[in-house]
């Protein structure tokens, strides 16, 4: 069969498996929460081992008091531009936020979806201060696993340049790639995740040693890397920079992860540029408004983050992923990584949804990560493991996925 387009390709190759575990493993609905478990509809309790909330933030008393503040005065959001005008206390959380990013200028969007949409047009124009385009124009290099948010904007760059799917660790290859477009009088720009959300790392350093060498610019997502890894949760990116934000990369981070609420930050060496973005980005200048509750429990997790304790959270969520990968290494297609999830090779698609059903009989819910998400034949179950996590939720888990398999 020919396919028109990419998205009717992936609809229909996949649609099959999908309609499955929507109806048998997904949607599940809830209306109980405590720790990791929740409670169904049907009244069904699981541990759930799906969210991102690597350090269970978004449950924090703190947080959860702290989001109703001012909006007796404030309302629940004010539905304007916010380059004309917002509640004060958007701007304490930047403050917070460039403490927490070592002095990086931060802008806060409502999704990472917004921050990836609101920018890239806005470096495809050129104009950006620090991002300038050399030569004829921009070639953006994304990896192959970068995340979908990032994928689904192949043709918005393609307005502005030409758009190759790459591998970030096929370092050889890759460096041949940036010096043949600096040879043909073009800017690369690498776009990738840094911590990939199936669980693939790539080598930043190496990256940005390549912007160097071939005037180019990184665009990495931290989004699996925020708040769980470096001072105060500044990333696993900024980790790897010794906390120094380089000026050929833009970072995005996430506060919907282990911050524990909701949002995507972009992040810049030069306030030029963070500025330039707050006048020009679409999604920043004419959309978008931030919701009071989620800034103001973003306020508190940012104090959190501040404080010593960010660093006994993730001390706990790091014993908790090192005692998984103790009783569950040898299945692991990715144990002993710096990712709070792991990954269960299951390979066939009906089989991957019979285990997740089996598990979740069993009072466990995982994700059964499938085609489009990973490539066919190669579906996964995939563990998100949290600071919330107890040793025998942990172990029971493991008990009952080597049972199944």
């Amino acid at each position: 069969m020919v396919y028109k387009n990419w998205m009717q390709a992936k609809i229909v190759q996949s649609n099959y498996f999908q309609d499955i575990a929507f109806d048998e493993i997904n949607h599940l609905l809830f209306v109980k929460r405590k720790g990791k478990e929740v409670t169904l509809t049907c009244g069904t309790s699981l541990i759930e081992f799906v969210s991102c909330s690597y350090l269970g933030l978004d449950q924090d008393k703190r947080l959860i008091k702290h989001s109703n503040d001012h909006l007796d005065e404030l309302g629940i959001a004010f539905s304007c531009a916010r380059t004309r005008m917002q509640p004060a206390i958007c701007s304490e959380l930047e403050f917070l936020l460039k403490k927490i990013y070592c002095g990086a200028h931060p802008i806060v969007f409502p999704t990472i979806h917004m921050a990836h949409l609101g920018f890239f047009p806005v470096l495809g124009s050129g104009q950006m201060p620090s991002f300038p385009v050399v030569g004829k124009g921009f070639v953006f290099l994304i990896d192959k696993t970068a995340h979908s948010s990032i994928q689904i904007n192949r043709g918005l760059l393609e307005q502005f340049g030409k758009v190759i799917i790459v591998d970030c660790k096929d370092q050889q290859h890759l460096e041949d790639t940036c010096k043949k477009i600096q040879q043909g009088a073009y800017t690369a720009v690498i776009i990738a995740d840094g911590i990939g959300s199936m669980g693939g790392i790539v080598p930043i350093k190496f990256l940005l040693e390549l912007a160097e060498r071939y005037k180019g610019y990184v665009y990495l997502d931290d989004a699996h890397g925020s708040s769980i890894h470096g001072n105060h949760g500044a990333g696993y990116a900024l980790k790897c920079l010794d906390y120094q934000l380089h000026p050929r990369l833009i970072l995005v981070n996430s506060l919907a992860k282990g911050f524990g609420v909701l949002g995507g930050v972009l992040l810049f060496e030069n306030k030029e540029d963070a500025d330039f973005i707050k006048r020009f980005a679409p999604t920043y200048a004419f959309s978008g408004p931030l919701s009071l509750s989620v800034v103001n429990a973003a306020v508190a997790s940012a104090k959190i983050h501040l404080s010593e304790e960010i660093h006994r959270l993730q001390d706990e969520l790091w014993d908790n992923v090192n005692y998984f990968d103790s009783l569950l290494d040898k299945n692991c297609i990715n144990a002993n990584i710096l990712a709070p999830f792991r990954g269960i090779l299951v390979g066939d698609e009906l089989k991957a949804i019979e285990c997740t059903k089996k598990l979740k009989q069993r009072g466990f819910a995982v994700t059964a990560a499938m085609y489009p998400t990973v490539a066919k034949d190669q579906s996964l179950l995939r563990i998100a493991i949290s600071a919330a996590h107890s040793k025998q939720d942990i172990s029971l888990l493991c008990q009952n996925i080597k049972e199944i398999l």
